[in-house]
C-alpha cells in the first residue's frame, strides 16, 4: 500500500507552486523571480508574505508574455 503512495507522490505536478519551485520551473534564479515580481512581469498571487503562482497561468505567460519580457531584460542588459 505504501509503495502506490510514493508512486503517486512522484507524479503529483503541483497546481500552484511556490517561488523556489517557478524558479526551478522556468530555469531562472530565485532574484530573478523577485525582480520579475518587483517590475509586475510574472502573474502572481500573495498569500501572507509568500508568493504563490498557478502553473496553467505561468505556462501561459511563458507562451504568450514571456518572449516579450525576455526581449525586454536582453535590452536593458545592453
Amino acid at each position: 500500500m505504501d509503495n502506490i503512495g510514493e508512486d503517486k507522490k512522484k507524479r503529483y505536478k503541483p497546481s500552484i507552486m511556490t517561488l523556489p519551485e517557478l524558479a526551478k520551473y522556468i530555469r531562472v534564479h530565485k532574484s530573478t523571480v523577485y525582480r520579475m515580481l518587483k517590475d509586475n512581469r510574472i502573474p502572481a498571487i500573495k498569500v501572507g508574505n509568500q508568493w504563490r503562482f498557478k502553473k496553467d497561468r505561468i505556462d501561459r505567460w511563458l507562451e504568450f508574455d514571456g518572449l516579450k519580457v525576455s526581449a525586454e531584460m536582453e535590452e536593458e542588459s545592453k
